[in-house]
């Protein structure tokens, strides 16, 4: 949670619109977290009924914390002031510069769990 709360600041006090921030991103969390955490549910479920043990527990799933902030510091933050115009010292497309990292973030996250699964699948 702590993890998630400092990246939500950081990219708003890099200028992202709060929309974006708590409109896209924080709702996705949210479900990637609930999913995340119902999977291991049920895995810790599972080998309870094929081992008869009642004390197994599921692990926590969370945000990876440095794979945060490097996610942020080299993906999105980069692209976002990239995308930016400015007006004199004012940027003036703040909302479409937000969006546009939003998608390569999603895009970039979305490669990142497709070559693990691969490399998963490898062994």
């Amino acid at each position: 949670m702590a993890t998630m709360l400092v990246c939500l600041q950081t990219l708003l006090a890099a200028g992202f619109p709060a929309e974006i921030v708590y409109g896209k991103i924080t709702p996705g969390v949210g479900l990637s977290m609930a999913f995340g955490s119902i999977f291991y549910m049920v895995q810790a479920m599972m080998m309870a009924q094929k081992t008869g043990r009642k004390d197994i527990c599921a692990q926590p799933f969370g945000i990876n914390t440095p794979g945060a902030f490097a996610f942020i510091s080299s993906i999105i933050l980069p692209v976002y002031f990239k995308k930016l115009s400015y007006d004199g010292d004012v940027p003036t497309n703040t909302k479409e510069a937000a969006e546009f990292a939003w998608k390569v973030g999603v895009a970039a996250n979305f490669v990142q769990g497709a070559v693990e699964v691969a490399f998963a699948l490898i062994g």
